[in-house]
């Protein structure tokens, strides 16, 4: 099993080619490259599984949600601390952001690839 880490945000991506070749400048957009870049491995994701012929490689794109990390762990001392409080408030616990991940990775009810999974469950 192959698991490909992603986030919903692909929902707002675009191919955008020229964006590829000028990744910098004034009109360079960080959220809207990453959201493009979540886009893109999906579609890599269909395809690897799409290219596999031996039927035993499964690759799935996984959302393990909103999840209590430490990525934004630099920011300025007092908004840290203002993020941190809504971090535990609304975001997963690292432990439950992995589930969806393990069980994509292990189980073996995931028969089939080329799918897009959320808490547990392929989205259809």
């Amino acid at each position: 099993h192959v698991v490909w880490i992603n986030s919903d945000l692909h929902f707002s991506g675009q191919i955008n080619l020229h964006a590829i070749e000028q990744p910098s400048g004034p009109e360079y957009d960080s959220m809207a490259a990453y959201c493009d870049a979540k886009l893109a491995c999906l579609m890599a994701v269909s395809e690897l599984q799409r290219r596999d012929t031996s039927g035993r490689v499964v690759i799935n794109a996984v959302d393990p949600g909103a999840v209590n990390s430490n990525i934004l762990g630099n920011l300025p001392f007092g908004i840290r601390h203002i993020v941190a409080l809504g971090k535990k408030l609304a975001l997963k616990s690292v432990s439950k952001g992995a589930e969806t991940v393990v069980h994509t990775a292990i189980s073996p009810e995931v028969l089939r690839g080329g799918q897009y999974w959320v808490n547990c469950h392929p989205l259809q």
